[in-house]
């Protein structure tokens, strides 16, 4: 595993590099879906957690 994390590394130089090249669902699958953006960033780690902005639904 270690060889395999040297290699990446000699292909990325000194950039990380993060993501996801597929398609899970068809887009038509999606429409309607609400999505919640959570504000993890300004949460204390107790109780609930506010959303960074209003919920937008996939068209």
């Amino acid at each position: 595993m270690q060889l395999l994390a040297l290699l990446f590394a000699r292909m990325g130089g000194e950039v990380d590099m993060m993501g996801v090249n597929m398609r899970l669902f068809d887009p038509a699958q999606l429409s309607g879906l609400k999505l919640n953006f959570p504000d993890g960033r300004g949460w204390s780690g107790e109780g609930s957690w506010g959303y960074a902005r209003e919920h937008e639904v996939m068209r």
